[in-house]
């Protein structure tokens, strides 16, 4: 019997171990998960990218532009209507900058749109030498012109990485 009521509590901790998950976004309500959530699609979109581009992962072109549309899907205004003005609630990262610098932000985000746009269209063409010839652009050069009709999945993948990064250095809070 000890056996049995032993085996029973061990099952549900584990069921409710299991059908709890654990996230960072624990607390965060309303328009702050909204906005965390989609965060984490695009995420889960770049590192998928990411483990190609770098060689840990075979390269498929097909999953690179679907991976861009996901993220052009989530960006420009997409994901800027997700920050109305104030919105710092529990477990949001964003710092109060997004409204001191909002056209900056919406920049960054408008480049998010196009850069992935442009990504998924030249999804087929790779650099020869797997991506370390070509230099990233810096931020605001590639804000200030139009993408080249020769940039190749590489070049605009780092691009994309840059927008990335810039906006979070700038518009998220450093993780703890």
């Amino acid at each position: 019997m000890n056996k049995l009521i032993t085996s029973f509590f061990t099952a549900l901790a584990i069921g409710i171990t299991v059908a709890t998950p654990v996230s960072a976004h624990q607390g965060a309500t309303g328009i702050v998960k909204e906005r965390m959530d989609q965060m984490d699609i695009m995420k889960k979109s770049m590192k998928s990218m990411s483990a190609m581009f770098k060689g840990k992962t075979a390269y498929d072109a097909e999953a690179v532009r679907q991976h861009s549309r996901t993220i052009a899907k989530h960006s420009d205004t997409t994901l800027t209507k997700l920050f109305p003005e104030g919105s710092l609630q529990h477990a949001s990262e964003a710092k109060p900058e997004i409204w001191q610098k909002w056209d900056k932000f919406e920049l960054l985000s408008a480049e998010l749109k196009r850069i992935s746009e442009a990504l998924e269209r030249a999804a087929d063409s790779r650099e020869s030498d797997g991506g370390d010839a070509a230099m990233s652009m810096t931020m605001d050069t590639a804000m200030m012109t139009e993408t080249a009709a020769g940039d190749t999945a590489d070049s605009l993948f780092r691009e994309l990485a840059d927008t990335c990064s810039s906006c979070h250095t700038t518009f998220r809070k450093k993780k703890k």
